[in-house]
């Protein structure tokens, strides 16, 4: 928690969403307006590559 309340003195705000990538759960924090699950795939599908993007799970989900 104190990490936590570290990011969020800097000015970050909880984001509606967690990214999963393979089996771990992140909680993400930002600043600026939220990102959509969409924008995170497209960014991803670009950053990963096209093979991948098919052996490594990496999305946004809602909740835990």
């Amino acid at each position: 928690m104190k990490r936590h309340r570290f990011y969020q003195n800097c000015g970050l705000e909880d984001l509606p969403y967690y990214i999963k990538e393979a089996s771990v759960v992140y909680a993400i924090m930002g600043k600026g307006g939220k990102i959509e699950p969409e924008e995170y795939r497209a960014l991803m599908n670009r950053y990963m590559g096209f093979w991948m993007r098919h052996f490594i799970d990496m999305r946004m989900i809602k909740e835990r």
